[in-house]
């Protein structure tokens, strides 16, 4: 379920950077291809961002595969790490 909604910010990522991306191919104002290509690199935190919340969860996942498989009871496996993405913005 998390790594799906990871998965889901990253596409919303994808889209904003695209759409941005058509805003300055469009734009006749410099000004406004600055402001567009600002938002693109913001962007692109967030989606660097979400990539390291989808590695945290898939080494996670891994972890308490290998413990269960070694014989760990589910209450002995580490707590789901707290992933907490932030809005969208410009979207």
């Amino acid at each position: 379920m998390v790594q799906d909604e990871v998965e889901e910010f990253l596409d919303h990522c994808d889209d904003a950077i695209q759409r941005r991306r058509q805003f300055i191919r469009a734009s006749q104002s410099e000004s406004e291809r600055c402001a567009f290509r600002a938002e693109i690199e913001i962007l692109y935190g967030l989606r660097s961002n979400g990539k390291a919340a989808l590695t945290t969860i898939t080494k996670h996942t891994n972890e308490c595969l290998r413990l269960f498989d070694c014989g760990s009871n589910i209450e002995d496996l580490p707590k789901v790490p707290v992933i907490e993405l932030p809005e969208i913005p410009f979207f």
